[in-house]
């Protein structure tokens, strides 16, 4: 499953088509882990409307516990969906990410994800 990110002044924009798994995640984190791009207190826009995915309970603790290792530099993200199953997906993810600190939400469509993070931003 591709997932490919790019580092923009405070955001980071992931695009990710097909199966997700963890391993998925594992590898994004460990890269934006060592890029020197990215700055602290960003946002990222997870944009999943072109993927699919079957995360346990446990999958998703342990996916947003690995995603809180990136604070100071990560601190909201919002999950772009595209099916009713990766809706579901993003807001369970949701709750485990903010039990670690982050603030996760998911959305229907990119335009109302980029408007929750512009305001975020402001803020």
């Amino acid at each position: 499953m591709p997932v490919t990110y790019l580092v923009a002044p405070h955001q980071v924009d992931v695009s990710a088509t097909g199966f997700l798994t963890e391993a998925d995640a594992v590898n994004l984190v460990s890269a934006l882990a060592t890029d020197p791009t990215l700055e602290t207190e960003s946002s990222m826009l997870f944009d999943a409307f072109e993927a699919d995915a079957d995360s346990s309970p446990e999958e998703l603790a342990r996916i947003a516990a690995l995603f809180a290792t990136l604070k100071p530099y990560l601190v909201r993200i919002a999950v772009v969906a595209g099916s009713d199953l990766m809706f579901g997906l993003a807001r369970e993810y949701s709750v485990y990410a903010e039990q670690v600190g982050l603030d996760v939400r998911p959305f229907r469509d990119r335009a109302t994800a980029q408007g929750w993070l512009a305001m975020a931003m402001a803020h």
